[in-house]
């Protein structure tokens, strides 16, 4: 496996795990900070997952359309902005606009991400690293 490639899988590990650590943190601070209920702060996180998963799609087709480097400058650049916004407008209807915008441009890096990685290494294939269905037999009968 090409090294860039190892680079771009452990940058999107990082990434995935620093988003999980967000989640309990959204969630205090909608609860505690905006007085809302623990229900209302799962409907936000739940408007948060629903947009990323529309970021996803959107992602595909800008990669498709318009190339990996724009696509992942747009939904870099889009959520670094509501990132922005959000330091100046956190009160209660602003924190749920901002942070659904925050799920689709975030949603929109993953999929770039995974074809960026198909680009890196157009011939990886993760089933040769697996033995065959005949090799898997040559192996059984051999015991």
């Amino acid at each position: 496996m090409p090294r860039v490639l190892w680079v771009l899988m452990v940058g999107m590990a990082m990434n995935v795990t620093g988003a999980s650590f967000l989640w309990p943190l959204n969630t205090i601070y909608v609860h505690e900070q905006l007085g809302k209920s623990l229900s209302v702060a799962g409907m936000v996180l739940m408007l948060n997952s629903g947009a990323s998963v529309a970021g996803n799609l959107v992602g595909g087709l800008l990669f498709d359309k318009i190339g990996g480097f724009k696509s992942m400058m747009i939904g870099i650049v889009a959520t670094m902005a509501v990132l922005v916004g959000l330091v100046f407008f956190h009160g209660w209807p602003h924190y749920v606009i901002f942070l659904t915008i925050i799920g689709m441009g975030s949603g929109i890096v993953f999929p770039v991400a995974a074809a960026y990685a198909g680009a890196i290494w157009p011939e990886g294939d993760l089933s040769t690293a697996r033995p065959r269905q005949a090799e898997r037999s040559d192996l059984c009968s051999a015991a």
